[in-house]
């Protein structure tokens, strides 16, 4: 590809301080749109990229695309099964232009698209009846009845967790059960009616800072110690800081889903991944460090089964269950610290 101007039958450039946005495309609509900045957006499988794809034909980190010169560029990250601008099968940086249709392995399309006058991408939730909003100060927003909830909701006892993921999608957990959200969808927590809306780009700020994976982590006060020879097998403690509140999980399953977590959040740290990125564990290799290899493969849903265990366990112990997060074929567990015995 050339970088000169815009081809027949497609958009200008226009100029430098145009916006662009990625479209997200399936079925012949737009599924999502995710803004263009100078810094890189990160496309493929694995949990830590900023779009994450569930086809096996996409690589775990497939494709970076980001604004330079005030214009999209787009490079492979040494895909399986390659990257694709406008059917051209790219072999280094490529210059986009607005129109372009990226494929990414056999199946994910993603098109080019201006963006001036879009909204912006930070999700936030409003009060049906009242209109009043309230914004994400991190990737997680709390509606409960208890004095530290980000949305105080008087009668909603633990009420709802909103978490919202490195690719925008936004998800509700109550008591046990984790299901996504779409833009405008209506949910109760204590009575009270809200809706998950966009906040709009407001006069002055610009577009990199409403990018749904700029949002600050939550923080979990928790450490976690775990060990293989405890009294009666493995073993894992996690306690709070904050509170001093201590939780023995002795159950063999439990321990060792913790343990094993605790390790992947070791080696990353050694590895010198960020504090955000750390922790993450594919659930193919979860199972099979649970239950053996020829054993993983016919428990089925039982690894499901035992998150849900195991969160169970963390509410009744008064710790937040959402620690354990789940993320499209991969787990962890958010912590400040942890030792291995």
């Amino acid at each position: 590809m050339k970088e000169g101007g815009a081809r027949a039958g497609e958009l200008e450039v226009g100029p430098p301080t145009a916006s662009f946005q990625l479209e997200l495309l399936g079925g012949g609509a737009v599924i999502s749109r995710h803004p263009l900045s100078a810094r890189p957006f990160h496309i493929g499988r694995g949990p830590t990229n900023d779009l994450i794809l569930l086809d096996d034909a996409a690589s775990s980190r497939h494709a970076r695309v980001w604004i330079e010169g005030g214009r999209p560029r787009v490079a492979d990250a040494g895909s399986r099964n390659g990257t694709w601008v406008n059917g051209e099968r790219i072999a280094a940086i490529s210059p986009l232009t607005a129109g372009d249709e990226l494929r990414l392995g056999a199946n994910v399309l993603l098109r080019v698209r201006r963006a001036e006058d879009a909204s912006g991408a930070v999700p936030l939730v409003e009060e049906v009846d009242s209109g009043e909003r309230h914004a994400f100060a991190t990737d997680r927003l709390v509606l409960a009845d208890a004095p530290n909830a980000d949305v105080r909701v008087p009668g909603a006892g633990r009420g709802v967790t909103l978490l919202v993921e490195r690719d925008g999608a936004v998800w509700r957990g109550e008591a046990d059960a984790l299901s996504q959200l779409a833009v405008d969808q209506e949910f109760s927590v204590g009575g009270r009616r809200f809706r998950l809306r966009h906040a709009p780009v407001e006069p002055g700020v610009t577009r990199d800072l409403l990018c749904p994976h700029e949002l600050k982590p939550a923080r979990y006060p928790y450490v976690l110690e775990a060990r293989l020879d405890g009294p009666t097998g493995p073993e894992a403690t996690l306690r709070d800081t904050n509170s001093g509140v201590s939780l023995v999980v002795g159950a063999e399953n439990p321990a060792l889903l913790l343990y094993l977590l605790a390790r992947q959040h070791l080696l990353d740290r050694a590895a010198g991944a960020p504090s955000a990125d750390r922790g993450w564990l594919g659930d193919a290799e979860l199972a099979v460090g649970i239950w053996g290899r020829m054993e993983a493969e016919r428990q089925g849903n039982n690894l499901n089964v035992l998150i849900w265990r195991v969160r169970r366990e963390l509410q009744a112990g008064g710790l937040d269950p959402w620690c354990l997060e789940k993320r499209r074929k991969h787990t962890r567990v958010r912590l400040d610290d942890v030792t291995i015995r």
